[in-house]
């Protein structure tokens, strides 16, 4: 005898029609079901990942700093030249939100501690009084004099995302935007070596004059997974 089976796979679902129990053909229209099944299932992940609205991400940026003397330009053969200007670490916390429900327009916004290493060049020391803060000419031979700042601050960028996974922006995109920023501590530190050929380490903490507030532009730039960012303060 012969079984009459009617197998309907459609969008409103599976639907199954039999005069007998099927037996030999049972494993087949399992495995049509199962495939099927299967098929919807990656068909709304792949819905869910495209329209999803807001993506989180952490964020560590490794960079140079320098700053600007009163003219805007570099300070070069200065006592507060500075002798590296590698020393700028950004721990990022970020939320982007599409600005509309479908596209590569984003809103990203976030929250950043951002550390900035001055190594001073030649042989002065960062010194601070009640009025000003100035550098000093060292009379002993100077290893490392820095100072060191500590700023919380907020990010806020439009970003255009082509990426196929905005969380990893592992496409083309770039953003520009602005940030403010408030400064949690700053120190100096110097270290030298003694008469007595002792290494010696002095810290000192204060606010050296510096803004506690400040703010700026900021843009970034990425491509194949590798991304680069700048900052430019307009604070002084």
């Amino acid at each position: 005898s012969t079984n009459e089976n009617i197998l309907e796979i459609s969008e409103r679902g599976v639907f199954m029609e039999s005069e007998l129990e099927v037996e030999e053909d049972e494993s087949e229209i399992l495995v049509q079901i199962e495939s099927y099944l299967e098929g919807l299932k990656d068909k709304e992940e792949e819905v869910e990942d495209s329209t999803k609205s807001t993506f989180l991400q952490t964020e560590i940026h490794f960079g140079f700093n320098n700053y600007l003397n009163d003219e805007g330009k570099l300070s070069s053969g200065k006592p507060y030249s500075l002798k590296s200007t590698l020393g700028s670490f950004n721990l990022a916390k970020y939320a982007k939100t599409r600005v509309f429900s479908k596209g590569p327009l984003f809103l990203k916004y976030g929250l950043a501690l951002n550390s900035n290493n001055y190594k001073f060049a030649n042989n002065y020391v960062l010194t601070e009084n009640e009025s000003e803060t100035i550098l000093i000419e060292n009379n002993i031979e100077i290893e490392k004099s820095k100072l060191s700042t500590l700023f919380i601050d907020a990010p806020m960028m439009l970003q255009l995302d082509f990426s196929s996974n905005p969380a990893e922006e592992n496409g083309f995109n770039i953003a520009f935007g602005a940030f403010a920023g408030y400064m949690i501590k700053a120190k100096t530190k110097v270290v030298f070596t003694d008469e007595n050929n002792n290494d010696n380490k002095d810290k000192l903490k204060g606010e050296f004059n510096l803004n506690k507030f400040r703010y700026g532009l900021q843009a970034q730039f990425g491509v194949l997974g590798c991304s680069f960012y700048g900052k430019y303060h307009l604070s002084s």
